[in-house]
């Protein structure tokens, strides 16, 4: 738990009806927000978390002042202490920039963290940068020699078969005038 500050009461007696109101809070830590998770390529997994605090509290995700649908909220509470601990998960789009708040209300009392997350983007990289281990890149540092080795194989190959040809050729005129001159003398 950590965070075992005792609870602090206030007592309000009303004299008309002759009873006693206790209302009791214990603050909560500001709630931290860590990464959990990438379930899938463009999808990260936050989890907010909080404990240590009284009344019980509900937990909320907002973007834009608007409540988002979390993910496996839980909320418990320790049997000596009565403290309540409390987090949920929010998956998110990567592709996009976001700024998330984790809302923790318990009572009247509020505690929140906020969570900012910004695509990278092209035009905030410098210059003068050069992105240089892209698809393309390797593509183009693996595949242009790949090609240009293939195309000098080839005509080295071709100017093989020519020079052979031509060879076997004269080797032929030469036996057929070998022949020939055998045959006349």
């Amino acid at each position: 738990m950590g965070h075992t500050q005792p609870p602090k009461c206030s007592y309000i007696k009303l004299l008309f009806l002759a009873h006693l109101v206790c209302s009791c809070s214990a603050d909560f830590p500001k709630p931290s927000i860590t990464v959990s998770g990438t379930p899938s390529s463009n999808i990260r997994r936050i989890t907010c978390s909080t404990s240590g605090g009284f009344p019980e509290p509900y937990l909320s995700w907002l973007e834009n002042e608007k409540e988002l649908n979390a993910i496996n909220t839980t909320v418990s509470q320790d049997p000596e202490t009565k403290l309540y601990t409390v987090s949920s998960e929010l998956d998110f789009n990567m592709t996009n920039n976001h700024s998330f708040v984790c809302l923790i209300k318990y009572g009247d009392l509020t505690v929140s963290q906020t969570y900012d997350w910004q695509t990278f983007k092209q035009e905030h990289v410098p210059d003068n940068l050069v992105l240089f281990w892209t698809p393309t890149t390797i593509l183009l540092i693996i595949g242009i020699p790949v090609i240009i080795t293939i195309i000098i194989v080839v005509i080295i190959c071709c100017l093989v078969y020519r020079f052979v040809l031509r060879r076997r050729e004269r080797r032929n005129q030469e036996d057929l005038e070998m022949e020939w001159m055998s045959s006349v003398f």
